[in-house]
């Protein structure tokens, strides 16, 4: 092969192009070939810049994963074949046949930084979902979930490099990925992390998330409306399918049945399915032996509460992303060490400290005003779970309302603020999910439950009345518990 000399870019000769090619062969050796295709098969060889080859590449997000995943890969393929070191740049092509030449368009690759392994997705203009990518992304993903937000520590890690390993190669690496665990422990946040990763670096695949619930709703829709075709295409037309609290199929046989049909077809044609559950496989009572030979088929993985450290790193990372009033890290620790069942008790136990700071004059964040507020929610853990009727009932005879009123559809104030209070306690104190919320409510859809929770937690932090009826109904509810 002709010797390489260092140099600026020139016109490609054929020892440039002959050297890609077989740097490309030894990287595609490394990687499936899905993988290799969606990010390698547009990749063109411009020239040498010193020791480094020159790279054109269609897209700015094509070039940033590449530098920041692949560069070392490249690197090492290409000193391999020329027989010294070398490097790899990368630049987008601006225009058919052109590229742009500055320096300042030239971008050096370096090792990949944990922060960079995840997709950064500008927050969404409302919690209730996000508009999708393109036709085939599912509009139930929120942006707020993604791997960058997520922290991993000994209680899941193994559930979250499994998540990561299955959005990075769909298909390819664990097929079924089931993860299991308790509410509030980050299932949902790694299933709709894994959705709105592939959607953002392989959007041309289908994705679609969805609540086990509402697919029982949807089937049972199907059958009444005779829509049964228009229910198959919906789920079985998809690259990937998220399926959240899969527990709920138990004791519904006829979505079981049409469940595992879909599961068949996606499976055989080399889909990637990803399912959460509060249980592990062999836990899921009357669910039918053939489903959890096939969940069972693939990665299990499970969450536990996270341990201490990890607790505090969450609080710490909500703190950053949320701006506002530092939080001390004594008083970080003391919530991490009160809120110790979930994720979602301990983001809520930060909350309330926060806003009993902002709303309380000249008072600080201090580890005597977290104790003030966190001994209303956490004064002993409670002896049997708390259900959403007694949540509903405290919160009637708080208002001096009906219960009928409170589940029904009307839309006055006096109706629709305690409903909202109703929603969030429950959201908060309670282990179920947000279809199953909504069910207890009337039958809302899991959107209603996400509108409330975000409603109250926004009130929370701006009128102080709020803030004492969230705490003295929190107390009556545990004590009724």
């Amino acid at each position: 092969m002709q010797q390489l000399e260092e140099s600026t870019p020139v016109e490609v000769d054929a020892a440039v192009r002959d050297l890609w090619s077989r740097a490309l062969d030894v990287v595609r050796g490394e990687l499936n070939e899905l993988v290799f295709k969606t990010w390698f098969h547009d990749t063109e060889p411009l020239g040498l810049v010193g020791t480094d080859i020159l790279v054109s590449v269609s897209n700015t997000w094509g070039r940033d994963w590449l530098k920041n995943r692949y560069s070392g890969l490249l690197s090492a393929a290409l000193s391999q074949m020329s027989g010294h070191a070398m490097g790899v740049q990368f630049v987008v092509r601006q225009a058919p046949g052109t590229i742009d030449q500055q320096p300042a368009a030239v971008e050096e690759t370096f090792p990949a930084r944990d922060e960079d392994l995840a997709p950064q997705i500008s927050e969404p203009a409302s919690d209730a979902g996000i508009s999708p990518r393109d036709p085939g992304a599912s509009s139930d993903l929120s942006m707020r979930y993604t791997f960058d937000r997520f922290v991993a520590g000994d209680s899941n890690r193994l559930a979250y490099q499994c998540a990561l390993a299955v959005a990075e190669t769909p298909v390819f690496k664990y097929n079924p990925l089931f993860m299991y665990g308790g509410s509030g422990l980050g299932k949902t946040h790694l299933l709709q992390a894994i959705g709105n990763y592939i959607i953002t670096y392989y959007p041309h695949l289908k994705v679609r998330y969805v609540d086990a619930q509402h697919m029982v709703d949807d089937f049972t829709d199907a059958i009444r409306s005779k829509s049964m075709d228009s229910f198959r295409r919906r789920y079985r037309e998809n690259d990937v399918l998220l399926v959240d609290d899969v527990q709920a199929l138990i004791s519904k046989k006829e979505t079981q049945e049409e469940f595992f049909r879909t599961f068949k077809v996606l499976s055989g044609g080399n889909k990637q399915i990803v399912l959460t559950s509060d249980r592990p496989p062999y836990e899921l009572e009357t669910l039918h032996e053939r489903l959890i030979s096939r969940f069972n088929h693939g990665m299990i993985a499970d969450i536990n509460p996270p341990e201490l450290e990890t607790r505090v790193a969450i609080l710490k990372k909500k703190v950053e992303a949320e701006g506002g009033a530092a939080v001390p890290n004594d008083v970080l620790t003391l919530i991490a060490e009160r809120a110790s069942a979930n994720v979602r008790e301990l983001e809520g136990a930060l909350i309330r400290v926060r806003a009993y700071a902002v709303l309380t004059p000249d008072r600080t964040i201090t580890v005597e005003l977290a104790r003030d507020v966190l001994k209303g929610m956490f004064p002993d853990r409670a002896t049997r779970p708390i259900s959403v009727h007694t949540i509903q009932n405290e919160v009637c005879k708080f208002f001096a309302i009906p219960m009928t009123d409170l589940v029904s559809n009307k839309r006055s104030q006096n109706i629709v603020f305690p409903r909202q209070i109703a929603m969030y306690l429950s959201r908060e104190l309670t282990d179920l999910s947000l279809p199953r919320i909504g069910a207890e409510f009337g039958g809302r859809d899991h959107t209603t439950v996400i509108h409330a929770n975000a409603k109250i937690t926004h009130l929370l932090t701006e009128r102080r009345e709020v803030l004492n009826q969230i705490q003295t109904l929190t107390n009556s509810i545990r004590q009724k518990s």
